[in-house]
């Protein structure tokens, strides 16, 4: 018997079936057409049919955590580069996301995309401007 927990998934109730009986009881796939009374050929296009609602619905989740899971920073004018660097580190930890960057490489990284707001010898912002931390640990501005 199958389980109704398909229904809130991507697959068919033959999908499942199928599944089941493929990597539960581990038939192959001519007997699993025996029992159905199916072909080969079909068995095997519903195994692959989904496969590729499993890579599918893992690409939708992955693009889907790349959006949301980006943390923003708003910096206001004034604030030291020092301090910056800090809130960046803080926002990744609390939210955690680890971040591909060193203390010193936030700095460059700032420095470098953010010229217009950064004033270097008062190592400070002299502009509001946002930073955001994406899922992977990469930055944005």
């Amino acid at each position: 018997m199958i389980s109704r927990r398909f229904e809130n998934t991507f697959f068919t109730r033959r999908q499942v079936e199928v599944l089941r009986l493929y990597y539960d009881r581990k038939l192959s796939i001519d007997r699993i057409a025996k029992e159905l009374n199916a072909s080969k050929a079909d068995v095997a296009t519903i195994l692959r049919k989904a496969r590729d609602i499993v890579v599918k619905a893992r690409n939708t989740l992955e693009l889907y955590l790349e959006i949301v899971r980006r943390v923003c920073i708003d910096i206001e004018p004034r604030t030291s580069l020092d301090r910056v660097v800090d809130m960046i580190f803080f926002e990744a930890d609390i939210h955690g996301i680890k971040l591909k960057y060193t203390r010193d490489r936030v700095l460059l990284y700032l420095i470098r995309n953010a010229r217009k707001c950064i004033d270097l010898d008062k190592e400070a912002t002299v502009c509001r401007m946002r930073v955001c931390i994406t899922y992977d640990g990469g930055l944005e501005l």
